[in-house]
């Protein structure tokens, strides 16, 4: 009548009928009774009878313990919570523990767990429990820990075996796994099951099919056997076959075909189609809104698609309900964050998610660009030696050694740092070694050809990407920087046409827009306003302010107009005035050829009209020819202008720009004053890169200057011949360059000498200091104060000046 009852399912009237029966010791009568109040919710009382039961029933108390945790499992989200609550209250933590591990609640578990004093004093089947919570909470240590402590106690503890078994299979030791299962029951379930795992863990899906045919073979209703069959038929690949099996074989089994219907979702992913997955994740989370996995791979997908508003909105939303992501999600969020131009707060998640799993490739390369774009250069090349160091050189396969391709890539991206970093010439050299070992990589002679770019070398590198465009037509960043070095080469329809069709196919790829942005910002009007005041000891002060806008006509040709204001007084109140209002227009004629014309007139009288023509010559990447003539020009020296002197100038000048490492110039200028006097002047410049790291850059100047004077009777200082020899050198300080914006910090310091006919040579010097603002790619700032020591006839004489320069572009 009894097991009637409990056939119904009329468990109230069983236990009201179970109290009828004698309270005797009968073992089989007590399971029932245990049973009975289990299911009445008496839980307290039902544990304690299991417990008595199992202490006296040592030969099958492995099955007792089984029961009573299918009991535990069999219950519902609402009878979950009673059970604990009452087991809480009941202060029956074993299995308070073990239920919560069961319910998949492991930190909870392993937080209670551990604030208590003595583990030692727990069961082995409770440190088991534990063992298990630590290996699915992912502290694979902690759970050998505990296994191992129960093996100590107990050697033939077949649980703990297989718990170690998963362990070691986890952590890639697939010998010692196989070693451990040879110690188990060869044709056991678990023994099976753990077999499976092994081989699924090392990625023989195929073997771990077969396990699990052969456990449905001896247990055709196995359940677990049948959907982890169907589970590693999905990840050999099969996600679509075992969608359709599970709606066969597990008909009522709605989560695992959610499962395979995501792990087809995944699959669009990796095959670069994430509409598709999308769509069916939207899907999966309109039926199951709570469903965690699904909305990580929602982000996952929302980030493949370049969606990057979107997965932070959702990330932040998700973030108040949840708040313990998985690293692989983290990545993406951050990802989004960094895409988005928030740096900070990638670092923060790609930091949180190197909590998670602190060997994780995706996430200390993130954090490594993340760090590059924040120019904590010394933090990203730790993390790329630390990557390094941990890749071996070659990969064995049988006994055919094969090249690690990571150490390339390693190699190929400190390249593109040190080019960040502008040490364009290490970088150079950096890829240049690379391509010596790995000629056919186009990765390498992309990032080679947009260093001869950078370094000032367009037609080279023109050359470099129209042979990877013919070897890599696909190749992004080379196209890229094929139109970026056509439009500096003046192929600028053909650079339009390119980015425009590029942003076409890659709207969302930020170093695209960035092109595009650059070749908007070409056909914006400039607008330039500068002010600058000069004076010396000797009472000479010199106000000048002029403002130019700049319009673009076409492709080739700008027109602009100025206005120009000048002041030169000099001790005793004396004032001339230099008011030129103009216009000009600009052409480049080709790669190698640019002019200017201008015309001015003094705004005031309409008189003075003077012209300026200005050609220059670039025949390849290194020489630069400039011929100019201004019939009118303000470029007087301040000592003259005061006694209403002007002059007409010629100049000529030829410029050898090895790289932006090194450079030399030479000028010579003719002006004719309107006094009658002749001044021949030549510059020989020279100019070197010294240093540059970090956020450091110190660069060296060497000049030499003569000059030559027709005339001696004049009002104004006009040596028969002088000439300087002068060392600068530049200390160059980035505060910060983030995202068309920046902040830099300059010291120049002069030292030299100077001899005027007549008169002995003696020291020259000058100090000057400025600051460079960018505020946006169309508005910037730099400002600057100097000081310095000429000679005027063997007197010396201090100067000093204020400079302010405005750009903008609208």
């Amino acid at each position: 009548l009894l097991r009637s009852l409990i056939n119904l399912e009329r468990f109230k009237e069983a236990l009201d009928y179970s109290k009828k029966l004698p309270q005797n010791d009968d073992r089989e009568i007590s399971l029932i009774r245990a049973y009975i109040l289990f299911k009445n919710k008496e839980y307290i009382e039902a544990f304690n009878l299991y417990k008595r039961i199992i202490k006296t029933s040592e030969a099958d108390k492995g099955e007792i313990e089984k029961k009573v945790e299918d009991l535990i499992a069999s219950l519902k989200d609402r009878e979950r919570k009673e059970l604990l609550e009452a087991l809480k209250k009941g202060g029956l933590l074993d299995y308070y523990i073990i239920s919560l591990v069961i319910y998949r609640e492991y930190k909870e578990a392993i937080a209670i767990f551990e604030e208590q004093k003595d583990y030692l004093e727990f069961s082995d089947h409770l440190l088991n429990w534990i063992g298990w919570a630590y290996f699915k909470a992912g502290d694979i240590d902690n759970a050998k820990k505990y296994y191992n402590l129960v093996l100590e106690r107990s050697p033939d503890n077949l649980r703990a075996t297989e718990g170690l078994v998963y362990c070691f299979a986890r952590k890639k030791k697939f010998k010692k796994s196989f070693k451990l299962l040879k110690k188990m029951p060869e044709f056991d379930i678990q023994t099976l099951f753990a077999r499976a795992y092994v081989y699924e863990q090392k990625g023989y899906f195929w073997d771990a099919i077969k396990e699990y045919d052969f456990i449905l073979k001896k247990n055709p209703d196995n359940r677990i056997a049948r959907k982890l069959r169907l589970l590693a038929l999905s990840d050999l690949g099969g996600s679509s076959l075992a969608f359709e099996k599970a709606y066969r074989l597990l008909p009522k089994d709605r989560e695992i075909r959610i499962s395979f219907f995501n792990d087809m979702a995944v699959k669009y992913i990796r095959w670069k189609e994430p509409l598709k997955a999308k769509s069916m994740l939207l899907y999966i989370l309109s039926e199951s809104p709570d469903n965690k996995r699904a909305m990580y791979d929602y982000i996952i997908a929302l980030a493949e698609n370049k969606e990057m508003e979107r997965v932070v909105r959702v990330y932040e939303k998700l973030v108040k309900k949840i708040m313990d992501f998985p690293s692989w999600v983290l990545e993406n969020v951050a990802k989004a964050y960094l895409y988005l131009q928030k740096p900070e707060k990638a670092l923060e998640l790609y930091n949180r998610a190197l909590e998670k799993d602190p060997k994780s490739y995706n996430a200390r390369m993130g954090k490594f660009y993340t760090l590059q774009e924040l120019r904590r250069f010394d933090e990203a090349y730790e993390i790329l030696d630390e990557i390094d160091r941990e890749q071996p050189e070659y990969f064995t396969i049988g006994k055919l050694k094969v090249p690690n391709w990571y150490k390339l890539e390693i190699a190929s991206t400190r390249g593109w740092l040190l080019a960040y970093e502008e040490r364009l010439r290490d970088a150079e050299a950096q890829f240049w070694r690379l391509r010596s070992d790995a000629p056919a990589d186009m990765g390498i002679r992309t990032g080679l050809a947009h260093v001869y770019l950078w370094r000032g070398w367009p037609r080279k590198a023109l050359k470099e990407f129209r042979i990877i465009d013919t070897l890599d037509p696909e190749n992004l960043k080379a196209q890229i920087g094929m139109m970026a070095a056509l439009n500096e080469l003046a192929y600028k329809e053909e650079a339009r046409e390119g980015a425009k069709k590029l942003y076409k196919e890659h709207p969302k790829n930020k170093h695209v827009q960035q092109l595009v942005r650059q070749l908007e910002l070409e056909e914006m009007t400039t607008v330039t306003g500068d002010l600058v005041i000069s004076g010396d000891e000797d009472g000479f002060v010199d106000i000048t302010a002029q403002i130019k806008v700049s319009q673009p006509l076409n492709l080739f040709t700008w027109g602009y107009g100025l206005m120009l204001w000048k002041q030169s007084s000099e001790e005793d109140g004396k004032k001339f005035f230099y008011r030129r209002a103009g216009a000009g227009i600009g052409h480049i004629f080709n790669s190698s050829w640019k002019a200017v014309q201008q015309f001015t007139v003094d705004y005031v009288t309409g008189r003075d009209f003077g012209f300026y023509t200005w050609v220059e010559y670039t025949p390849d990447d290194y020489w630069r020819f400039a011929l100019s003539y201004d019939s009118f020009t303000t470029d007087v020296p301040l000592r003259a202008r005061v006694f209403d002197i002007d002059a007409k100038k010629s100049e000529f000048s030829v410029t050898y720009r090895e790289s932006e490492w090194r450079e030399y110039n030479l000028g010579i200028s003719f002006l004719n004053f309107s006094d009658g006097n002749r001044r021949l002047q030549g510059r020989l410049g020279y100019e070197q890169g010294l240093y540059v790291k970090n956020n450091w850059r110190l660069r060296g100047f060497l000049e030499f200057y003569t000059s030559r004077n027709s005339e001696r009777d004049t009002p104004y200082f006009n040596p028969r011949y002088d000439f300087s020899l002068s060392a600068t050198l530049m200390t160059e300080y980035t505060h910060w360059r983030i995202y068309n914006r920046a902040f830099l910090q300059r010291l120049y310091l002069t030292l030299g000498g100077y001899k005027q006919a007549d008169y002995s040579a003696g020291p020259i010097w000058g100090l000057r200091y400025e600051h460079d603002y960018e505020f946006s790619d169309t508005q910037a700032l730099l400002w600057g104060v100097s000081l310095s020591r000429n000679l005027y006839d063997g007197e010396p004489v201090h100067g000093y000046s204020f400079y302010l320069n405005y750009r903008g572009r609208f």
